[in-house]
C-alpha cells in the first residue's frame, strides 16, 4: 500500500468503478451502518475539491518572495489532491504545520491588501482546509481507519476500490 498522489482522481475512479455486489450488501445490511456508498464516495470527492479551491485561493496571497514556508506546504497539498508531484508527508500533518506557523508578515499583509484578491481570513481558511481533509479522512476510514467506506468495501470482490480508498486515507492520515 502506498499513499495516493492523486486523491481526487483516485476517488473519481472509485466512483466510476462502483461498488461490488458484496460491498453494496455491506452498505445496506440491516445491522448497519446503512450507507449510500456512491453518495458517500461523491461526498469525499466534494470535500477534497473544496480543499483544492480554498488552497488555490490562499496561494494567491501567500508570499513567495521570502518564501513563506506555507506556500510550499499548501502547494504540496494541492499537487497531491490533483495529481501533481508526490509527497512523503501526510496532508493533515502539512495543514497542521501551516496552521501552527500562521501567515508570515508579508502573507498577512497581502491577505488584507485592498488591491489584492482579499480580504482573506488566512487563518480561518487554513482551519477550513483542515476540516475538509479531516472530514474526508473520517468518511473513508472512520475511527481507527477500519470504518467508513473502507469498512464497507469487500476485500475479495472489490479489491481495486479498497486499495484506492486505503491509499487515499494513507495520504490524508
Amino acid at each position: 500500500m502506498s499513499a495516493s498522489t492523486n486523491l481526487i482522481g483516485d476517488m473519481k475512479t472509485v466512483l466510476s468503478n462502483g461498488p461490488s455486489t458484496v460491498t453494496k450488501q455491506n452498505a445496506i445490511a440491516a445491522a448497519g451502518p446503512i450507507v449510500d456508498y456512491p453518495g458517500e464516495t461523491n461526498g469525499v470527492i466534494l470535500m477534497l475539491e473544496e480543499a483544492d479551491v480554498k488552497i488555490t485561493g490562499l496561494l494567491l496571497v501567500t508570499d513567495q518572495t521570502v518564501p513563506d514556508p506555507n506556500y510550499a506546504r499548501l502547494n504540496t497539498i494541492l499537487q497531491t489532491l490533483i495529481g501533481g508531484s508526490p509527497t512523503s508527508a501526510t496532508l493533515i500533518t502539512l495543514i497542521l504545520a501551516a496552521e501552527a506557523a500562521g501567515p508570515s508578515a508579508l502573507t498577512a499583509a497581502a491577505a488584507i491588501a485592498p488591491a489584492g484578491p482579499g480580504p482573506v481570513d488566512y487563518v480561518g481558511m487554513l482551519k477550513s482546509i483542515h476540516l475538509c481533509l479531516s472530514e474526508a479522512k473520517n468518511a473513508l476510514g472512520g475511527i481507527g481507519g477500519t470504518g467508513g467506506l473502507i469498512g464497507l468495501t469487500d476485500a475479495s470482490t472489490d479489491a481495486a476500490n479498497l486499495a484506492l480508498l486505503q491509499n487515499v486515507l494513507l495520504a490524508l492520515a
